[in-house]
């Protein structure tokens, strides 16, 4: 009998893959920590952008335990590789309607899967049982009440309270995760797909939360609105775009662009310094495009160059016309 699988991807391996380098069976990919860019590690792709039982469900069973890494598996992971071939073969421009489907699937489930909303709903829930603990401690109180629930708090640490709500809480959070995005999905499932190809001189990155949000109206970005173009770096030099509105004529074709080197420097900055923006931990890919990356990091921080700018108001007019 197959053994339940405890280690457990939020990112994909099959999307790993494709910013990693093939040793024998093994695939290894660069990485960074976010926080200490000094230091460039090369682990095997099964020990990054996991977590243990992250998706392990209750049940009495295998098959219900599993059931979310099954999905995933089945949805996500295992469909990958003839996403990424299609996305990635300049000579396909149009789809059918159950690819147009997988690539909306793809993206979307891959941006609500990650560990990273887990544990910024975690923090912000730790903010509010330091003042529960805190109130109960100066009213001689040993219980507090939240979501009309009374919950004892006698003999227990801080500590341990917050080990109790994050087990209690944690599969109402990664099927909610999953319940949201299959909501977006069947609002974006035939939006425009554009995929930018940029010049070998230039490499892109990845992270540990790829997918990014952007939105032609300022302010703050609010993940379902569907408004939103959802980007995703397919390897070292493709990004994929998710356009807002479906295409009303009832086509399925993917907008390729082959980016100047102006727009092709562009495009990389801002893409990898949004994955540095976006990643919970770790920034990933090449050994030359993280280090490349890292060594003008400083340089990307000053104000733009005049000629940037151009190329930046040159690709919103892109953006502009392809939301039209």
């Amino acid at each position: 009998m197959n053994k339940e699988t405890k280690r457990q991807h939020y990112v994909p391996r099959t999307y790993l893959q494709k910013f990693a380098i093939k040793r024998k069976k093994n695939y290894n990919i660069n990485a960074a920590d976010k926080d200490n860019l000094e230091k460039i590690i090369f682990p095997n792709i099964t020990n990054v952008c996991l977590e243990t039982d992250i998706y392990t469900l209750a049940g009495q069973t295998k098959e219900q335990r599993q059931a979310l890494e099954t999905f995933y598996s089945d949805n996500v992971e295992n469909v990958y590789n003839e996403v990424y071939q299609t996305l990635t073969d300049d000579s396909i421009r149009e789809i059918d309607e159950e690819m147009h489907y997988k690539i909306v699937m793809t993206i979307i489930t891959m941006m609500y899967r990650t560990s990273k909303w887990i544990h910024l709903h975690n923090d912000f829930f730790d903010t509010v049982l330091d003042r529960m603990y805190s109130l109960c401690q100066q009213t001689g109180k040993d219980y507090f009440m939240y979501e009309d629930v009374k919950y004892e708090i006698k003999g227990k640490t801080l500590d341990e309270i917050k080990t109790e709500f994050r087990k209690m809480k944690k599969e109402v959070q990664v099927l909610t995760q999953l319940e949201v995005a299959l909501k977006l999905i069947n609002i974006r499932k035939f939006d425009g797909i554009l995929v930018s190809k940029i010049s070998s001189d230039n490499q892109l990155i990845t992270s540990d939360n790829p997918v990014i949000l952007s939105n032609i109206n300022p302010g703050h970005i609010a993940p379902f609105d569907p408004e939103n173009m959802i980007r995703l770096p397919l390897d070292s030099s493709h990004i994929l775009t998710i356009m807002p509105h479906s295409q009303s004529d009832g086509s399925h074709r993917i907008t390729r662009i082959n980016e100047s080197a102006g727009m092709s420097v562009a495009k990389m900055i801002a893409n990898n310094s949004s994955q540095l923006e976006s990643a919970f931990k770790y920034i990933l890919g090449t050994k030359r495009a993280l280090s490349n990356f890292i060594e003008k990091l400083d340089d990307y921080k000053k104000p733009i160059s005049e000629e940037q700018k151009k190329n930046m108001e040159e690709l919103n007019e892109i953006v502009r016309m392809m939301v039209e």
